[in-house]
């Protein structure tokens, strides 16, 4: 069976990578990936080959297949892949996966949390918490994400990123 991904990322992407996977687009990252595996990839998943790498843009190109070269800033990125109509610069926790291995993220009461072994300040805080079953992380709405929705917050304003 073909894994299902909106975006292949390749490995000089990797926080472009994390950040739609927040944003809740299936993201594949193929961190050591040879050009080979990505482009194979890209054509069984329908998906949007992301890169840096002029050369793979129009490899991927020539095969058919969409591809976008990325600039090297992550805000740039972003941005350009919403003007594209791509991507909403939005995170819905109903949506959003994990950063690290693309699973969707779960919601759960913070008693099933804490059995999990949930950091217990991040129990006694938050009723519900963000799980990955497949990484076993947890992730809550803390700092972290309202810095987070700050960054896109600025980009939506079209603001200087730095």
């Amino acid at each position: 069976m073909t894994m299902t991904y909106t975006f292949i990322v390749d490995g000089m992407l990797g926080k472009l990578a994390k950040w739609l996977r927040i944003l809740g687009y299936s993201t594949y990252y193929g961190k050591n990936d040879a050009d080979e595996k990505l482009l194979e990839i890209a054509s069984n998943a329908g998906a949007i080959l992301l890169t840096r790498d002029r050369q793979l843009e129009n490899r991927a190109r020539n095969v058919g297949l969409n591809a976008i070269c990325m600039p090297e800033d992550v805000g740039e990125c972003l941005k350009e892949l919403h003007r594209l109509g791509y991507i909403s610069l939005k995170i819905d926790l109903n949506e959003t996966r994990c950063p690290l291995c693309n699973t969707k993220l779960k919601h759960i009461a913070a008693s099933v949390a804490k059995n999990l072994a949930a950091p217990p300040y991040v129990v006694k805080r938050y009723n519900v918490v963000l799980y990955c079953p497949k990484c076993a992380k947890f992730y809550w709405p803390g700092s972290h994400y309202i810095n987070m929705l700050n960054f896109l917050q600025r980009i939506n304003r079209n603001q200087k990123l730095t």
